[in-house]
């Protein structure tokens, strides 16, 4: 199931406009993009070996279920299948779906630590139950007050409470975040989740597995 993405799809909406305003020349342009601010960009979550053959990007938000299900019962099998046998490089790229999985991405990357990220972002999947049928320590998806939640999950890996409201009004991992998803929304037309490019290639998550093979078809070629 495609979810559509209505925050890349407002900035993708809002940059259309601007590029098609009439009377505003290419060195105007040229100098509005200049003068807006440098985004640092995040680390490359990548798994593998980084020379292998076949690169696949998955973009995926934080409070999807398609995405938290081919994590939790697909990538191991394709870990075993591509990435140990060094012919897939796997990257994961945040794209979020709705404002509290950009809130969700914000907290897991504070600190910009990748180890950090990925213990952040395990401890919400295991606890991710949309359908509630299974017990879970912290269930954040159903909470009224998720943030909270989410919050006492997360202790143990240095986020706390005083912490939370800085990291929302520091602008620069929401900035970092959006300019990656915004990229990809830009240049690939996507605005669903779980999304995968095979060698810069957009394809669904049920076609992953086909298309992997078929690159690898064509190198051998």
């Amino acid at each position: 199931m495609r979810f559509r993405n209505p925050i890349i799809l407002s900035l993708i909406l809002v940059l259309s406009l601007i590029k098609g305003l009439p009377g505003v020349s290419q060195e105007e342009k040229t100098a509005a993009a200049e003068a807006a601010p440098k985004v640092e960009p995040l680390p490359e979550v990548g798994f593998g070996f980084k020379a292998a053959p076949v690169k696949v990007v998955m973009y995926h938000s934080l409070t999807c279920h398609h995405c938290t299900e081919f994590k939790l019962h697909n990538l191991p099998e394709f870990k075993r299948k591509y990435i140990d046998t060094e012919k897939v490089y796997f990257v994961l790229k945040d794209f979020p779906t709705d404002e509290f999985s950009l809130k969700l991405a914000i907290i897991c990357w504070a600190g910009r630590d990748i180890n950090k990220y990925l213990e952040r972002s395990h401890l919400l999947i295991d606890n991710f139950n949309p359908e509630k049928n299974k017990q879970v320590a912290f269930d954040w998806i159903n909470a009224d007050k998720p943030t909270e939640v989410v919050e006492k999950l997360l202790a143990p890996t240095g986020i706390r409470p005083d912490l939370i409201q800085p990291l929302f009004d520091d602008r620069s991992l929401e900035d970092a975040i959006l300019q990656d998803a915004l990229a990809a929304g830009q240049e690939l037309n996507l605005n669903f989740a779980p999304g995968f490019t095979v060698n810069g290639k957009l394809v669904e998550m049920k076609d992953l597995d086909a298309a992997v093979e078929e690159a690898l078809k064509k190198i051998k070629r």
